[in-house]
């Protein structure tokens, strides 16, 4: 196998997973000031589409507008950010960023048993249990008494999980589907600007539409940051899926998951339970069971 097969992947596996781990922490920082979890995600769709666009325009490529185009960008909108990421960004609020990243990181696994489901993925014994070794770990989270700081987040860590079974389908879909016209940068504008379009009625509708203003606050700043994240990252993101997959593309999760408790750690002086830190430690070695295959020639 080629070197640069490896190494590419890897490094957009790095670059990615580091990006939206810090994501992780600025969405959480964002709700803690005031930016409600749908007006922050309208701008960060809105101003990831902006940066990712750019990049069209030094690689004079732009996003096709073709019924079969459009009728992609809308699905993994609705699929990867219009409602995983909403889930995520409100779910953050509830829950320490450390755990919420941990929530995140099962990805892999419900990739895996979806991939596996619709024959994309052979029967593995081993990945077989690194997919249960993981659901253990979750169970460890929810099910001991003092996991959690506060009983009542339960609930809201079972209800975070919608979102790495959202960014399963989302992986999945744009494996199968993509349009075999286009490229990953311009199928990120589309993905973005359609998670705008139909986030920002709902915005306005419910009152949390947050207009940033002069002069800008450190949560600004931190929604701009993440604005930068977003249009680089989601290009990378379809890069990866293209290069070697979407069960591999996944495993970006694993290192959102460590940049999530570190920075969690350092930032918010987050105190995580022994269950957490074992929960932890087995969904980590389910994923990487669940993540032993042969990356695809790039």
């Amino acid at each position: 196998m080629p070197l640069r097969s490896v190494l590419v992947p890897l490094a957009l596996l790095f670059a990615i997973g580091v990006g939206w781990g810090l994501g992780v922490i600025f969405a959480k920082y964002g709700g803690q000031n005031g930016i409600a979890p749908i007006g922050y995600l309208f701008w960060v769709a809105l101003g990831g589409g902006i940066v990712a666009m750019l990049i069209c325009g030094l690689r004079g490529t732009f996003p096709k507008l073709s019924r079969e185009h459009l009728r992609y960008y809308l699905l993994t909108a609705i699929l990867r950010t219009a409602s995983a990421n909403l889930i995520f960004y409100t779910v953050v609020q509830h829950i320490p960023a450390g755990v919420m990243s941990v929530v995140l990181g099962t990805s892999p696994l419900f990739t895996y048993g979806l991939s596996l489901s619709f024959r994309m993925e052979k029967f593995s014994a081993l990945r077989l249990g690194g997919l249960l070794l993981g659901l253990a770990g979750v169970a460890l989270f929810v099910l001991p008494r003092g996991s959690l700081p506060d009983p009542s987040m339960v609930g809201w860590v079972l209800a975070g999980f919608a979102a790495p079974i959202l960014y399963a389908i989302a992986n999945i879909f744009i494996d199968r589907k993509r349009p075999k016209t286009g490229d990953s940068i311009t199928f990120a504008v589309g993905m973005l600007w359609g998670t705008a379009i139909l986030i920002l009625p709902l915005a306005i509708y419910s009152g949390d539409f947050y207009i940033p203003a002069l002069p800008f606050r450190a949560a600004d700043w931190v929604l701009f940051a993440h604005m930068l994240i977003a249009g680089v990252a989601f290009y990378g993101l379809f890069e990866l899926i293209r290069m070697a997959g979407p069960t591999y593309a996944s495993q970006l999760t694993y290192v959102v998951t460590l940049t999530g408790i570190v920075v969690g750690i350092f930032v918010f002086d987050e105190i995580h339970s022994l269950w957490i830190w074992a929960g932890t430690a087995l969904v980590l070695g389910g994923v990487g069971l669940v993540n032993i295959r042969t990356t695809r020639s790039v």
